[in-house]
């Protein structure tokens, strides 16, 4: 996430900001939400690492004893690099 966005982001009423070095870049325990790869332009992951990352994701909100256990993960794109809908 960019050193814009994030901190911003971050310190909106209810988020973390968690810095950097997280496949987490934000939680909302309130929302029960974390969100990873946030960007403020298209992010360039390629589709082999999206499916990493979406590894990655679940296996932080499946665990019982985890601190995202029953928490939502979004994967955050800002700006698409096309202009789709999704």
């Amino acid at each position: 996430m960019g050193i814009f966005t994030k901190p911003i982001l971050g310190h909106t009423e209810g988020w973390n900001n968690l810095k950097t070095g997280s496949v987490v870049d934000l939680v909302s325990p309130v929302n029960k939400v974390i969100a990873s790869r946030v960007k403020n332009k298209y992010n360039t992951i390629s589709g082999g690492k999206l499916s990493d990352l979406y590894y990655s994701l679940d296996s932080l909100v499946s665990p019982k004893s985890s601190v995202y256990k029953r928490l939502y993960c979004y994967y955050v794109s800002v700006i698409p690099k096309r202009n789709i809908r999704f």
